[in-house]
């Protein structure tokens, strides 16, 4: 088990670094022993198969990384609930993969759900809130459903515009990407 951990800390430092490669290869290692030495429900099985998945998104294996986001989004909604922000973040890891596949209908039920519960969770000015309504957004937009991604983005930039202030890096991200929308509305 500690040779599995080293295996794991060494990974987690060559994806800081951006030795994309050798991180996935790392993990793949130790999540390969730790599903043999602690079955593949165990809370650092399943972080380590996180961890994988988030090498395996940067690296656009997003095929790869969804049935691990899968698998570490039900355990978290089975110990922790579906608002805990543990959860939320397996939410979004999740739909952010399933968009990247063309899995539009599943991304954006996800990221409904994600909206509804940062919402429900979060102080009305958290950072989070507002891009839940940009990948909800992003999603609604891939799948040509432009008016109802229009409705998002203008969310998207009120929120940036109202917490973040009118002339912040993110409220201009907000403002460009509802000026896509729009172009593509004509």
């Amino acid at each position: 088990p500690t040779t599995v951990q080293l295996r794991c800390d060494l990974a987690r430092v060559l994806e800081e670094l951006g030795n994309l490669e050798e991180a996935e290869d790392l993990y793949r290692q130790a999540l390969r022993k730790q599903e043999s030495l602690l079955g593949s429900d165990e809370p650092t099985t399943l972080n380590t198969a996180l961890s994988l998945a988030g090498v395996l998104t940067e690296r656009r294996n997003h095929s790869e990384a969804i049935p691990l986001r899968r698998r570490e989004l039900a355990w978290c909604r089975q110990q922790n609930g579906d608002i805990d922000p543990g959860t939320l973040s397996s939410i979004n890891g999740l739909a952010i993969d399933l968009r990247e596949t063309g899995e539009l209908e599943e991304a954006e039920a996800l990221f409904r759900e994600l909206v509804a519960a940062r919402q429900q969770v979060l102080e009305p000015e958290d950072f989070q809130i507002g891009r839940a309504l940009g990948g909800l957004a992003r999603t609604l937009e891939a799948a040509g459903r432009l008016e109802d991604a229009l409705t998002y983005r203008q969310q998207a930039l009120e929120h940036r515009q109202t917490h973040e202030g009118p002339d912040a890096w993110w409220t201009n991200r907000a403002r460009l990407d509802l000026a896509r929308v729009l172009h593509k509305l004509g």
